[in-house]
């Protein structure tokens, strides 16, 4: 009996070392996966996917550059980024580009896609039509994690703004990226509203703001500039950049 009882023993705490040792390395290559993520946003990757159907597959897209495929199937396709089209009521983001093997059809699903574990981000269901074959897992909108808090507007249309200028202070925005939501105020008037990160875009939603007046308060209309928008923007030096549609640059220091 008792020699049973040893071996038992011996099992069980085999069996912790075994687990404990599994779990290091899955962690380790979890970590090492979310580096090799924040090196491709650091590149200028905005969105990253990869599947396994009908072969095992990597897609990496810079907005206003370049779409590139890797296929184990002999695919490897590099063409021309275009500017991505919504669905709003399929949940659908869509890019449409020429290839050499002809027209590629990449379509983001607004949906929680388990096919392939990316970690750290949203995983979202991507699908790939290209040359007569179909591409699916899943995806990953890639952005820096700076962006995530509250922002402060310093300038905008190349003029300096000062505190005194509004009853609020300087205007501020919060950005909540996997929220999908924005929230702040214009100096005057709260705002609040969508604002979906796709790399290096902003696509803005439905931007709202209350309606109190403001005696003396320099007039903005921030969520009229915003709403239902896509902009880009980059993150320089401690400042974030928002480039308007008319050209010109809106500035904002972290808060």
């Amino acid at each position: 009996m008792k020699i049973y009882l040893i071996y038992f023993a011996a099992l069980v705490l085999h069996g912790c070392s075994s687990t404990n040792k599994t779990f290091k390395v899955d962690a380790n290559t979890n970590n090492s996966f979310l580096q090799d993520l924040d090196q491709k946003q650091k590149d200028g990757i905005d969105f990253f996917a990869k599947g396994s159907s009908p072969s095992s597959w990597t897609l990496e897209i810079e907005f206003n550059k370049a779409i590139r495929l890797k296929s184990l199937d002999g695919s490897n396709i590099i063409a021309s980024s275009v500017k991505p089209e919504t669905f709003k009521e399929q949940n659908l983001i869509r890019l449409t580009t020429q290839t050499e093997k002809g027209q590629m059809i990449i379509n983001i699903f607004e949906e929680n896609c388990s096919e392939a574990d990316l970690s750290g981000l949203k995983n979202l269901k991507v699908e790939i039509l290209l040359n007569g074959k179909t591409y699916t897992g899943c995806g990953q909108f890639l952005f820096s994690k700076e962006l995530n808090g509250k922002w402060v507007l310093q300038q905008i249309k190349g003029e300096t703004l000062q505190a005194a200028q509004f009853a609020k202070g300087l205007p501020e925005l919060e950005w909540k990226p996997l929220e999908s939501s924005l929230s702040g105020h214009d100096g005057c008037n709260r705002l609040f509203g969508e604002a979906a990160i796709w790399g290096s875009i902003i696509k803005f939603g439905a931007v709202a703001s209350t309606k109190m007046y403001c005696n003396a308060n320099k007039e903005l209309n921030l969520s009229e500039t915003l709403n239902g928008n896509m902009l880009s923007y980059k993150i320089v030096n401690g400042q974030l950049m928002i480039y308007l549609p008319d050209d010109s640059i809106a500035i904002f220091s972290k808060k």
